[in-house]
């Protein structure tokens, strides 16, 4: 399914919001995080607050494995920096 460039505006816009204190090297999760967007608009999700639950659920899951990865390689780093 296509989607059209008003929705491609509006799961930017989200995204950018979800990701916001997402550090910009942190490839994996902010992919993650695009991935169920589109997913979730692909299935028909087009209402805004549906697509932000979303993104926050996937933003969440994101970082929760990539804490596991991380700790199960002996790095205890979190992936996150949060900008003021």
């Amino acid at each position: 399914m296509s989607l059209d460039p008003k929705m491609v505006f509006v799961l930017r816009a989200i995204h950018s919001e979800v990701c916001e204190g997402v550090a910009a090297d942190a490839v994996t999760i902010r992919t993650h995080v695009a991935s169920r967007l589109l997913e979730a608009a692909q299935g028909g999700k087009t209402l805004k607050r549906e697509l932000k639950s979303i993104g926050r659920a996937a933003l969440l899951e994101a970082t929760t494995i990539d804490r596991r990865r991380r700790l199960s390689h002996g790095h205890g780093n979190h992936p996150l920096e949060f900008h003021k």
